[in-house]
């Protein structure tokens, strides 16, 4: 899971909208900002399902703008 976690990342980090990549239950985990983003992305990755988390925008806090 650890490398399609790593080929995941590669591949979604590229598109406008995707906060975050995780792993739960021998699924992918992809986190994004809006439920119109969801629906517009595969069901799986590499033979792996996927779970869309609707988190709205991750924003660091604290840290430097």
């Amino acid at each position: 899971m650890l490398s399609v976690k790593a080929a995941a990342k590669r591949y979604f980090y590229g598109i406008e909208g995707v906060e975050g990549i995780g792993i739960g239950d021998q699924r992918l985990r992809v986190y994004v900002r809006t439920t119109d983003l969801a629906t517009t992305l595969p069901e799986e990755f590499q033979g792996v399902p996927i779970d869309y988390i609707v988190t709205g925008e991750i924003r660091l806090f604290g840290g430097k703008e």
